[in-house]
């Protein structure tokens, strides 16, 4: 089971990983650095969540 949802939360990453290449906002970055938390890939999910709010800063959010 665990591999199983292992995979799937790849697949997940995966699918928000090609959304911001479509459109790059806060909000995907937020997402993806919640999944890469989950996923205890916790350098990668610092890196989303600083982008997330560089986004938001750039906006004034």
């Amino acid at each position: 089971k665990a591999c199983y949802e292992d995979e799937d939360m790849d697949r997940a990453i995966a699918a928000i990983e090609r959304s911001l290449d479509l459109e790059a906002s806060a909000a995907n970055w937020t997402l993806l650095g919640k999944m890469l938390f989950e996923k205890g890939d916790h350098d990668k999910a610092i890196d989303a969540y600083q982008r997330s709010l560089e986004m938001q800063k750039r906006v004034g959010a």
